[in-house]
């Protein structure tokens, strides 16, 4: 469907709404051009504020209309790409590759390949799938890498709207791990050298995680 919205005070702009989710998209000529760039988004008034932001970029040269065919995968990679210049420690890179990943293996299996083609709707679609695959905590943590990836992406110029912008991520409580309890740490120092009683004692009283 297409409903025409004009915007009184915004002369040469406005809004549509399109599809079968009724998305809010912006109509407007510039440079000779007629131009529709989605607005991500179903709400009138976040739509509203969307176009009259846009509009004011438009007006004062800050605005540039984008690579459309920029995929997902290409966009993660430039975003792992300055993690990397940033030197970020290995640790880090293999968890947000990772991530990154597998959100792109996600949304081209419903057949989501450009980054401008990613709404909120999607990332509910990715949690929806991955709730009975992770924690809440860790799903959690997951989704923050992503929206970190759009606003990245929205401050580089390679997306013009943030889809994430406004998306709440409920922080759930951090999952408790259990403790060893007196009687174990003291059969444990019963069983080790007594130069392994310090360390023993400060890993058991602190809960500090440590590599094998």
């Amino acid at each position: 469907m297409t409903n025409d919205i004009p915007l009184g005070d915004l002369e040469g702009y406005k809004l549509e709404r399109r599809g079968k989710k009724g998305i809010y998209t912006a109509s407007y000529w510039h440079g000779g051009k007629h131009h529709r760039k989605s607005l991500k988004t179903t709400n009138l008034k976040e739509a509203q504020k969307r176009l009259r932001k846009l509009a004011f970029q438009i007006e004062q040269g800050e605005y540039k209309h984008l690579d459309t065919t920029l995929t997902i995968a290409a966009m993660n990679q430039l975003y792992l790409d300055h993690l990397k210049t940033e030197r970020r420690a290995p640790k880090t890179m293999v968890k947000y590759t990772g991530q990154l990943n597998d959100f792109g293996e996600h949304l081209a299996g419903i057949r989501v390949v450009r980054a401008n083609q990613i709404l909120p709707t999607h990332m509910d679609h990715y949690r929806s799938a991955r709730r009975e695959m992770w924690s809440p905590y860790t799903l959690y943590n997951r989704c923050v890498i992503i929206k970190q990836l759009t606003r990245w992406a929205t401050k580089r110029g390679l997306i013009a709207i943030n889809p994430l912008q406004d998306y709440d991520l409920p922080k759930p409580k951090r999952p408790k791990h259990a403790c060893p309890q007196h009687d174990e740490v003291k059969c444990i120092l019963q069983k080790v050298p007594s130069q392994y009683w310090l360390p023993v004692l400060v890993l058991a009283c602190s809960g500090i995680d440590l590599p094998p």
